[in-house]
């Protein structure tokens, strides 16, 4: 017999049951069941979590744990609107981030942007950013300095960032946190397009730049930068509202290892920098660029548009072979008190291997130079012919070339060790076209000849540097107060110092004046001639030792000059005077700052002169005196002449003592 059993299901169906022992059939609808409740779990709890996390934006939950007043920073995060769709997938519109840090405040503006961001994190002080896309953002960046540092000029035209002061540094860093209470920061897989950068002073505008990249810190221990790089197709750099450079293009990619930036201070953060620069710029105006110049420079530049390029290649903060930086200009100005200039510019800056070594190397060549007395250029309505029109007229030096060489291409490094410098004048000067110059010394007048220059310096061991200069007048006629001196001749210098310069000798000077005429006021000699066959030079920082052994055929032009009564020239016949004679100088310079020049002699045969000089400042006194006639004169700092008929050596001596109390 077949017995069946109803079951009563909650859908109050009737399904037939067999208690025969055969095989139990599932219901059909129950069998999806757990499976639609399950998804209606998921789809409910999906739709709570957005609903949550939308609240969470919405209401400036996500703001309010970012920003306020941190350890070390105070940040401000908002937006005008943000969304999710996807719990990691946040869109944001009119997003706006300020940062006023111990070293730097940042304001960016990103109009729209999306994120894949963990949000969750941030309860745990930690913004994990997977991805960023955004176009046309904003940056604002101001470097801190200390109180006084940067002027208010230049201050300025720093970019504006609402709610924060004056960029500047404080006495004393922030505390630094404690491990687990810094916030960190991890921007990965970054690809955001910039269409305005402010970085201090300098605003670079009609940008089209994409930054891709990822950016990892954490407040007070870490700065990183991987796989940064940098694809610029337009821009132009602004100071204030004035165009200095446009047409900007090219890449940059940099890496910069993990480093603590409270452990690591100044150029030695240059040491976890690896970077690959390829760009060019067109220079418009370098006058705009006068603000960005340190005020003690006092110098003023303008014009000098040209092309920019840059090529460079730094690894671990030491520039690489290859790198190298071009600019030239046909017309750059520029002005230092007293003078104002104006050439073709042509600078290169090189890194190059040179016998297994690196080495830099920077050249200058200047063309069509002109230089004017900076207080005197440029007043067109002065009268022509006049003393103003004269001291205008400018000189031409149609080339100069000037190069300097160093082993040191680390960036880092404080140490500079020049191997080599050459300047020289690719054609003579017109001395009477230096007339512009005069202003340095109103008792000097170059009045005619021409000059040229040639100054070697290379490397030597032992860390010094051997010179050899060369400087050829040719009949040469400079006015120095009331006496003309006319000479030609050449005088080589060789000789070796410091790396920088700070100390050294002269081993070799070589003078040889082939014609020398002084005119004063009361006498004159001309065809002299004055030859030095001897002569070292030693400087220190403060310090000049010298002495100087040679020739002078005619007396005239030194008693003419140091007696304008010729009182002296009157007991000589014109045997006497015109004779050659040997001469011996010293020149000594304290570190107290007097100077010594000290005659041994100009002597020949039955004469013989000997003389002291003691100058300091504007004051001097002095004394000379002619063996063979007796005669001694000394003037004090006042002018004051006291004439002594029968001068002999203990006189000279006291004489000596008396000036050196000066």
């Amino acid at each position: 017999m077949h017995i069946s059993r109803v079951i009563f299901n909650s859908d109050y169906s009737f399904l037939p049951s067999s208690t025969d022992g055969g095989t139990n059939a599932e219901p059909p609808r129950s069998r999806w069941r757990w499976p639609v409740i399950g998804a209606l779990i998921l789809v409910g709890g999906y739709v709570l979590w957005m609903l949550v996390l939308n609240l969470a934006l919405w209401t400036g939950f996500v703001p309010w744990v970012v920003s306020g007043q941190h350890r070390m920073s105070r940040i401000h995060l908002g937006y005008d609107s943000a969304w999710v769709l996807w719990p990691t997938e946040v869109h944001v519109k009119g997003l706006v981030l300020r940062i006023d840090a111990y070293r730097y405040q940042l304001e960016l503006e990103v109009p729209e942007g999306e994120m894949d961001v963990a949000l969750h994190e941030l309860l745990s002080r930690r913004l994990h950013v997977h991805r960023v896309d955004a176009d046309g953002a904003r940056a604002t960046f101001r470097f801190k300095a200390p109180e006084g540092q940067v002027s208010e000029r230049r201050r300025a035209l720093f970019g504006p960032i609402v709610g924060h002061g004056a960029p500047i540094r404080d006495a004393e860093p922030p505390e630094l946190p404690k491990e687990g209470e810094a916030w960190e920061l991890d921007l990965e897989n970054i690809n955001g397009g910039f269409s305005e950068l402010w970085i201090d002073a300098l605003r670079i505008v009609e940008l089209d730049a994409r930054l891709r990249g990822r950016l990892r810190t954490r407040a007070g221990s870490l700065f990183a930068v991987d796989g940064g790089h940098l694809d610029l197709a337009a821009g132009a750099i602004l100071v204030g509202d004035e165009r200095l450079a446009e047409a900007l293009e090219g890449t940059l990619a940099v890496e910069i290892r993990d480093y603590d930036p409270f452990s690591i201070k100044g150029r030695e953060v240059l040491k976890q920098v690896r970077a690959d620069i390829d760009a060019s710029a067109r220079i418009v105006d370098l006058g705009p660029a006068q603000p960005l110049l340190p005020e003690s420079a006092r110098l003023h530049l303008g014009g000098g548009a040209g092309l920019l390029r840059l090529d460079v290649d730094v690894v671990d903060g030491v520039l690489q072979p290859g790198t190298s930086i071009d600019y030239g200009t046909e017309a750059l100005m520029a002005a230092h008190t007293p003078v104002r200039g104006r050439a073709g510019v042509h600078v290169r800056a090189e890194v190059r291997r040179e016998d297994d070594a690196d080495e830099g190397r920077l050249a200058v060549e200047l063309c069509d130079l002109k230089l004017w007395r900076n207080d005197e250029a440029g007043d067109d309505d002065e009268e022509e012919g006049g003393e103003k029109e004269r001291k205008r007229a400018p000189i031409f030096a149609p080339a100069i070339e000037a190069s300097v060489t160093t082993s040191v291409t680390d960036l880092a490094s404080d140490a500079f060790a020049l191997t080599g410098a050459e300047v020289r004048t690719a054609k003579a000067i017109q001395l009477r076209e230096l007339r512009a110059l005069a202003g340095l010394s109103d008792r000097i007048d170059p009045r005619a000849g021409s000059a040229s220059l040639t100054l070697r310096s290379t490397l030597r061991e032992g860390e010094r540097l051997g010179h050899r200069a060369k400087l050829s007048v040719e009949n040469a006629a400079v006015a120095v107060d009331r006496t003309t001196i006319r000479l030609s001749g050449d005088l080589e210098l060789r000789g070796s110092s410091g790396l920088r310069f700070g100390a050294g000798e002269l081993d070799t000077i070589d003078l040889d004046v082939r014609q020398l005429a002084i005119r004063s006021p009361k006498g004159h000699s001309t065809g002299a001639w004055l030859k030095v066959t001897r002569g070292d030079l030693e400087w220190g920082p403060a310090t000049i030792k010298a002495t100087l052994e040679g020739q002078l055929d005619d007396l005239r032009p030194i008693l003419s000059h140091v007696d304008e009564r010729n009182r002296l020239i009157e007991r000589f016949t014109d045997h006497d005077v015109t004779k050659p004679l040997d001469f011996k100088v010293d020149l000594r310079r304290g570190e107290d700052g007097a100077l010594d020049l000290r005659v041994h002699h100009l002597r020949r045969p039955a004469l013989h002169i000997e003389a002291f000089r003691r100058s300091r400042g504007d004051r001097s006194r002095s004394a000379f005196r002619l063996t063979g006639v007796r005669i001694g004169v000394a003037v004090d700092e006042h002018g004051d002449r006291d004439a002594d008929l029968g001068a002999d050596a203990a006189w000279m001596e006291r004489k000596i003592a008396w000036a050196k109390e000066l």
